[in-house]
């Protein structure tokens, strides 16, 4: 008799155990969204600084395929801030100019979120020569001032 009651102990022992690790299984499913779909995040949501500036350099060359001569990212001032939350990539680029051998020099602010890895704000600004007026042989003085 004894032993038909140690039995039925080891059963019922036994029994809750397998109950408390699927109710840990089902609770972790539950909690991490796996068994509903998960979420529209899943999935490699780290945005790095290398991811930035790919993202950016992406950006690039699809908008200048054909003009695109160089692009260098700026090391330099390219950064991470803290608090806008947006890497700040900045590029020196190279475009051809359309039938002639000499190529126009730009600079490019390039934002990038660091929540999503998208572009926030993408500026191109190209450098240009101006005449300067304090050149010998002009009719100006050095601050550019009729003489």
């Amino acid at each position: 008799m004894a032993s038909s009651e140690t039995r039925k102990q080891q059963i019922v022992v036994i029994c809750a155990a397998i109950l408390v690790v699927l109710a840990s299984v089902i609770t972790t499913v539950i909690v991490s969204g796996v068994g509903m779909g998960g979420s529209e995040k899943a999935g490699y949501q780290n945005v790095t600084f290398t991811d930035a500036v790919h993202t950016c350099r992406k950006n690039l060359r699809s908008t200048y395929a054909n003009q695109l001569e160089s692009l260098v990212v700026d090391d330099h001032s390219s950064r991470y801030d803290d608090a806008e939350f947006v890497y700040k990539i900045f590029f020196d680029m190279d475009l051809k100019k359309k039938g002639e051998p000499q190529r126009s020099v730009n600079y490019v602010n390039c934002f990038v979120h660091a929540s999503s890895g998208r572009v926030s704000k993408l500026e191109v600004f190209e450098e240009v020569e101006t005449r300067d007026p304090s050149i010998p042989g002009n009719e100006t003085n050095a601050f550019g001032w009729p003489k």
